[in-house]
């Protein structure tokens, strides 16, 4: 990379001087070697969830519209927006436990057939295809993880790993 080049704070992608936006995260580009400063309260920052670009920034909005200070950022090795890259979603540690509950209504208000599902789980289906699940820890007919595991075969947890 050259002197020259601008690169985005966000994804890591390399840009031509000219250019002053990241055209995928839409903030502007800092030169190598310099570092994009986070508004942080006192204390440390937490990663509260992570996907992709598009999911971390629309939480991020809804967060902000809430009073939220959060930030999200490239939490991948080297990935660049359009290569896979993971992104976090960070708020300050104070706050993370109430943040942690205004995403399951955000993504309940984004997503209303996660409530249908949640009843589905609560009545003992699966909440993907609505068959009995009878605490097993994968839907007998779909295969999905139901969220089982050690003990959830009625091993007690003392047969090692299911």
């Amino acid at each position: 990379m050259s002197e020259e080049t601008k690169i985005c704070p966000e994804c890591g992608a390399e840009f031509f001087p000219h250019v002053v936006n990241c055209s995928s995260c839409e903030v502007a580009l800092i030169r190598p070697g310099e570092k994009k400063e986070l508004p942080r309260a006192e204390g440390a920052l937490v990663c509260i969830d992570e996907g992709t670009y598009e999911r971390a920034t629309e939480l991020a909005m809804e967060l902000k519209r809430a009073g939220v200070e959060c930030e999200v950022l490239n939490i991948s090795k080297g990935k660049s927006c359009s290569s896979g890259a993971v992104f976090g979603l960070f708020v300050h540690q104070s706050v993370a436990r109430q943040v942690v509950g205004m995403i399951d209504g955000i993504m309940k208000k984004f997503y209303p057939e996660l409530l249908e599902a949640d009843a589905r789980l609560e009545a003992g289906l699966c909440p993907a295809c609505g068959a009995a699940a009878n605490g097993a820890p994968e839907c007998p007919d779909c295969g999905l993880n139901l969220g089982g595991g050690h003990g959830a075969n009625g091993c007690g947890g003392d047969c090692g790993p299911c």
